[in-house]
């Protein structure tokens, strides 16, 4: 392919195009195939999105129902969303069973941080049975302990089957908490 210098847009702001063909003209009159390569390059999330700075805990049910795919996947997913944190951003990993690990403490989302979360992600096992309140509630409160002004959005991400059995299991009691860290500020998925 031959580049034809053809190339639009602002990165910071717009879509970038890049055409490059397979010769530099097209005769007049006359019917040719041609080939052409587009890319298109997205800008940046980080030059599109103004946010405020986020404190998000990881909350990982590594209990024996999440035997397998679930925990495994539960571990790719928190890999790939603390690969997407900002320098601004902070972060933490617990896990939980009928036991609470803090894997990694409240920790600034630098590009070492989040390289040793994803290397100890990889060592978690399934074992035990579910105190989901219990992982969820140090979760929370690291989330709610972390440094930051008013501008920060802190929020608790539970990754689990949902399968409480042992601590509280009540629903309406799980609910009354998720009241009340909200109240403190702290959110839950």
């Amino acid at each position: 392919m031959v580049p034809t210098g053809v190339r639009g847009g602002d990165s910071l702001s717009m879509m970038e195009i890049e055409i490059q063909q397979d010769g530099p003209f097209v005769p007049v009159g006359r019917r040719v195939e041609r080939h052409a390569l587009i890319r298109l390059s997205a800008p940046t999330m980080e030059s599109c999105v103004a946010r405020a700075p986020l404190a998000i805990s990881f909350v990982i049910d590594r209990s024996g129902s999440m035997a397998g795919d679930p925990l495994e996947l539960a571990c790719e997913a928190t890999r790939h969303a603390i690969s997407r944190l900002r320098d601004t951003d902070q972060f933490a990993i617990v896990l939980y069973d009928h036991e609470v690990e803090v894997l990694i403490p409240m920790s600034t989302a630098c590009a070492g941080s989040r390289a040793a979360a994803a290397q100890k992600l990889r060592g978690v096992t399934a074992r035990g049975t579910t105190d989901l309140a219990a992982g969820w509630d140090v979760g929370a409160r690291l989330v709610a302990e972390a440094r930051g002004d008013e501008e920060i959005f802190r929020r608790c991400l539970l990754l689990t089957d949902g399968m409480a059995n042992e601590g509280v299991t009540d629903p309406d009691e799980l609910k009354a908490r998720a009241a009340r860290w909200r109240r403190e500020g702290v959110t839950l998925t």
